[in-house]
């Protein structure tokens, strides 16, 4: 039993403990929460359109039909399980949040190619991406019972009932409702694969698409919104692959912009502390751009907007 927990902490999977907040940098949070009071009183929660070049005219990507169909989905859709469940396109699409403050969260898309892991490290990412019935659940061996629903007792783990798998909190759903899983921190710290990585901000340019920005990265980096937040304060988690580029997606998110004059148009003075910000481009370049699921881990005030897709 040891050593198979042992083998699950050098892995990719997350720890079966929730992230907690970190009590740092605390004070921010009272500013925080009354400017999202003003702003509430100001503007109007409604989904946000966001428009996306169509993508039909691009030879790319065995999976864009997939993601056409998403475009024609709510935010309230989970994502299409043939893009989430199916390991095999050529990059993995992450998502980076990093703690500003506490309950202040930044976030980034990152999507790097398979083929710059090593393959056993490839292998191991790819695995969280298919239904795990069966399967013991990590660090379940120390929970108090299995007795849950969509759940048993297997040796001295929990493993989930066929047709269900763990999703971020340990519990058994549906395999098509899982929308991301938890990158172990000692994991993606330790693997120096270039990544790109695409993010939004506030600048006092209001031309299209100017308050966003692409870079190269590596999947070890705790580096975003020009600062370094060390490991402590970084969290990674896995959507899904896609055999389209970091690049490419960020272009089509731009030009959909431009195209399309009632959508949201991504410029620097379009950002707004609640939204739409940082953790509303990356939902929507999520659900939007690659047609994996909108959803996030719990951002709490950061992320209060969602985005409904158009073309």
């Amino acid at each position: 039993m040891q050593e198979h927990r042992e083998t699950l902490s050098e892995g990719p999977v997350r720890s079966a403990a929730r992230r907690k907040c970190s009590p740092k940098r605390a004070g921010a949070i009272i500013t925080f929460v009354m400017l999202i009071l003003g702003g509430l009183l100001l503007r109007s929660f409604s989904k946000l359109k966001v428009g996306v070049r169509d993508s039909q005219k691009m030879l790319v990507a065995p999976d864009v039909a997939v993601a056409q169909t998403r475009l024609r989905f709510s935010a309230s859709q989970r994502l299409n399980t043939t893009v989430r469940f199916d390991p095999n396109g050529a990059y993995f699409v992450f998502l980076g949040v990093y703690e500003l403050a506490p309950t202040i969260y930044h976030s980034g898309v990152i999507v790097c190619a398979r083929s710059d892991f090593a393959k056993s490290d490839e292998d191991a990412v790819a695995e969280m991406l298919t239904c795990r019935s069966n399967t013991p659940i990590p660090a379940s061996d120390e929970w108090w019972s299995c007795w849950h629903s969509n759940m048993y007792t297997c040796g001295s783990h929990c493993c989930c009932d066929g047709g269900s798998t763990w999703d971020y909190y340990g519990n058994c759903v549906s395999c098509s409702s899982v929308a991301y899983l938890e990158i172990n921190r000692a994991f993606w710290s330790s693997r120096n694969v270039p990544c790109k990585m695409l993010e939004y901000g506030q600048t006092d340019d209001s031309r299209p698409c100017s308050g966003t920005w692409t870079h190269d990265t590596t999947f070890d980096s705790d580096f975003a919104l020009s600062q370094s937040f060390t490991n402590d304060y970084t969290w990674k988690y896995i959507y899904g692959t896609s055999n389209i580029d970091g690049q490419t997606v960020y272009d089509w998110m731009c030009e959909g912009a431009e195209s399309c004059p009632d959508c949201i148009q991504w410029s620097g003075d379009d950002y707004r502390l609640y939204g739409p910000n940082c953790n509303t481009y990356t939902s929507c370049t999520m659900k939007c751009g690659y047609g994996l699921s909108g959803d996030q881990p719990d951002l709490g005030w950061s992320s209060m907007m969602s985005c409904e897709c158009v073309r």
